[in-house]
């Protein structure tokens, strides 16, 4: 996702906006679609621009293993570059995904986490 220039750096932006307003009650967890690209030193600079504090992580692996996690989550495109704007959210304690489609709010993902006392931007 590093080399995308579209639709993951607005997420990225979202997901930096969530760590903020949420804190430590909030990991993230960023998976690349684009292994052959996204080396550990190029996900750790990615990681910077955004400020992502220690609970955003951003992994990477073997491409037929990326591929299985997609398809676990119905979100395979098939090719790299066809990719949606997908986001999965999981409660505390529950075992059950919360999809999003689109380019949610920080508002919109805290709600959804049962988080609106969070502080205020």
């Amino acid at each position: 996702f590093t080399s995308c220039r579209a639709i993951c750096p607005v997420l990225s932006n979202s997901f930096a906006a969530l760590q903020r307003d949420a804190g430590a009650g909030v990991t993230v967890i960023s998976v690349s679609i684009d292994p052959e690209f996204d080396t550990p030193q190029v996900l750790q600079n990615y990681a910077r621009r955004f400020s992502a504090g220690p609970s955003w992580r951003f992994l990477t692996g073997r491409a037929k293993d990326i591929v299985a996690v997609q398809r676990a989550f119905g979100a395979y495109p098939g090719e790299k570059n066809a990719h949606q704007p997908l986001t999965f959210l999981r409660r505390a304690g529950s075992h059950e995904w919360i999809r999003l489609t689109g380019f949610p709010s920080t508002d919109q993902m805290l709600g959804e986490l049962n988080m609106e006392g969070a502080p205020a931007r």
